[in-house]
Formats: C-alpha cells, structure tokens, sequence
C-alpha cells in the first residue's frame, strides 16, 4: 500500500472512550497512513492532541444531558458546520484521499461535499441505525413523520456515499433493503475487541485487598443500556449477599435518575458512581471485577438486534457477563457463552447475579467459554475486511 494516504474521520463521539472508531484509525495508522480525527471534547480537554500516532482534533465540547430531540439535533448539526468547515480548511493543505463518517447521525456524512468534489472517496459507518436508534431513544413509533424522515436522510446519506459500513448482518440487511443499497456497496464489520488491548495475560492485576463480589458497567447511560434493572435488581438481593458492589464508569442522560434510584432502595453502600475513563483503563477495572453487565432494555426491534461491545469486551478478558436475550447475542453468541436474562426483568437478572455469585464453577465455565470464543471473533479478524474497503477506494482516487 502507498503509505503517502491522507485519511480523516468525522464522529460526534468521544474518541479517547470509543473503541470502534480507535480501533479504525489506529489500524490505519499502524501501517504508516496519516489519520486526522475530529470529535468531540469533555469541557477540561484541549482542542488539539496527537493519541498512539493519530491527529486528534476535538472540534465541539459537549455535555451528555440532552432531554429532548431539538436539544440534541441543535448540537448534531453544529457539529456538522463546524466540522464542514474544518474539512475545508484542512483539504486546502493537505487533501484527504478517504474521509471516513461515522453515524450517529447519518446527514454528517455531506460535511464531506467540497472534498468529495475534489476526488476525496467517502465512507458512511452506520454504528446505530439512525431511524430505530431515535425511535427506541425518544419514544416515538416507526410510522411517524420523524421515522420517515429519518430514513430519507439515511437512504440519501447512502447513496452519497462511496461505501457503507454497518455492525451487524442483521442491520446491513435492513438498511440495504429500505436504502436500496446496491449488492457490494455495504458491509458488516462487528465490533469485536482488539485482544492487543483486550488481553488477561498482558493486563496488570489489581491489587484488591478485600472480599467484594464486584459487578461493572462502563458505558453510556443512557435509557436503553438498563443500568436501572441491575439497580433495582441489587436492592432484591443485598441482605443476600452483603459483600456485593456494583461499580459504574460512564455518563449521560440517565446519571441523575439512576442517582436518585440509588438513593430510593439506600444503596449508596453497594453502588458507586464514577466518571468515564479512557479506553486503555478499561481493562485493568474489568480484571478487577467478577461480573460484567451488558443489558439491553425495551421490546423494541432496536433493543433486540442491538450488540453491546462490551459483552465482547467482557469475553475478551475472562469476565463472565450477564446479557440481555436478545435475538442479536443469540445470533452471535449462542446461549452458553454468557449468562442471559429475560428482557426488563429484575428478578431474573437478580436470580443470574445469585448464580453467579454462589457458583464459581459456573463463573470458571463461562470464563473458558468466552475466551475460546474470542479466539476466533475478535477485531484483527476484521482486519482485512476494512483494509479491503480502504484499498479499494483509494484505487478509485488515482
């Protein structure tokens, strides 16, 4: 490969804590091509910074509280003038050969419009299918004009598009179906974990000095992530198991309603609060822990086919986890890799902990189960289905 390639990536995201997008550039930077990202910023963060090789530019500050839609399209489509601008002003000096979108949400991808005039080649990476994502997000159904909307904008941002990515097959099926992709113009690259990161053996063991059964969440709290069921779930079952605790990493919408359930059952003694942390980080909090959580909540076609990367990131490192059966984890991951819990259901993520907790031989079993499971599924297996995306764009640029 001509390692003289210049590639950006757009993502209204937090780059330092997600994973697919780091995954992406630092692959790319690895083999010598100069990767440009432009994200997001916490308000203590500088504008610029250079992270494992890639040029990180966080062009918008932003804080996790929006409550309503306009709310959050006000600062979606700040985001996409802003960084129209900067593609602009940095294509001038330095044209980008790929710039590679990531969605949320969809309609960024024509910040991309004087590049791509100029011969830059255009990826689209649907991480969430728009239309679904807002409809289990906000509430409203898929016959509404949002809904509608939503898929025009996404069937356009498609077509624009030189290429488009998506997470699971399920999703590249609907979205070529609706979008009316044409046959080779969409694939699935899963999230799997990076096992270079992701990896027990390299991973320094925490020094724990006490008896805690430990569960953790490190994510996003948002409505559908079901950070509440494993809440009330803990207030069923701590005078059973005194010594539990159940450690957060993560912000967003929810913090303050899950804040104030903690306070409602009087678990501030079993649950702590704390804020995000780096990606690098997550590994040694995760081999500190004993249980991961991975819910989905809702019925909604979104919550069922939804795949949470941690779960995956969990297998990665030996952590037995509790999941949500969903049709997506059963399409991937079978019935025996993790322990799965009927949806919105309290007491049966209560009955998962409780199993967990008195069987270790049952936590041993899942342990090997997930491991042997990564063996195969794992990010360097995606590898070669990116590069093959990227290489075959940039013989379209010359």
């Amino acid at each position: 490969m001509n390692t003289n390639v210049n590639i950006c990536m757009l993502a209204y995201s937090f780059y330092e804590t997600d994973g697919r997008i780091r995954k992406y550039a630092e692959t790319l930077s690895k083999k010598g091509i100069k990767v440009d990202v432009v994200a997001l910023r916490n308000p203590e963060q500088t504008y610029f910074d250079i992270l494992n090789g890639v040029y990180l530019y966080r062009i918008q500050e932003r804080i996790l509280d929006e409550k309503h839609k306009l709310s959050f399209l006000y600062r979606l489509v700040k985001f996409f003038i802003k960084s129209s601008l900067f593609l602009i002003k940095n294509h001038r000096k330095n044209p980008y050969d790929i710039i590679h979108v990531h969605s949320v949400p969809d309609f960024e991808v024509f910040a991309t419009l004087y590049s791509k005039i100029l011969g830059s080649k255009v990826i689209l990476d649907i991480h969430d299918p728009v239309p679904d994502f807002f409809s289990a997000k906000f509430g409203y159904k898929n016959s509404s004009v949002y809904f509608r909307a939503l898929q025009l904008i996404e069937k356009y941002s498609s077509f624009y598009a030189d290429h488009v990515i998506t997470v699971t097959d399920y999703w590249r099926d609907v979205i070529k179906r609706r979008s009316q992709i044409p046959n080779g113009k969409i694939t699935t690259i899963v999230n799997f974990p990076d096992i270079e990161l992701f990896n027990p053996n390299t991973t320094p063991a925490a020094r724990r000095s006490d008896d805690d059964f430990i569960l953790l969440y490190p994510g996003t709290l948002n409505k559908h992530c079901g950070v509440d069921i494993v809440i009330t779930a803990l207030s069923t079952i701590k005078e059973e198991i005194p010594n539990i605790k159940l450690r957060i990493y993560g912000n967003g919408s929810e913090l303050r309603k899950l804040q104030s359930l903690v306070a409602y059952y009087a678990l501030e003694k079993f649950v702590t609060f704390n804020t995000p942390i780096p990606l690098q980080d997550v590994p040694v909090v995760m081999k500190d822990s004993d249980v991961g959580i991975a819910l989905l909540t809702g019925t909604s076609t979104y919550s069922n086919q939804a795949l949470n990367v941690k779960l995956f990131e969990f297998l990665a490192m030996g952590l037995p986890a509790i999941a949500t059966k969903a049709a997506s984890i059963e399409y991937y991951l079978g019935n025996n890799v993790a322990m799965l819990s009927n949806v919105n259901d309290q007491e049966d993520v209560a009955r998962c902990i409780r199993e967990l907790y008195r069987n270790p031989g049952k936590r041993e079993e899942l342990k090997k189960a997930g491991l042997k499971y990564i063996e195969k599924n794992n990010w360097q297996s995606q590898i070669d289905t990116y590069m093959n995306i990227i290489n075959s764009l940039l013989e379209k640029t010359d």
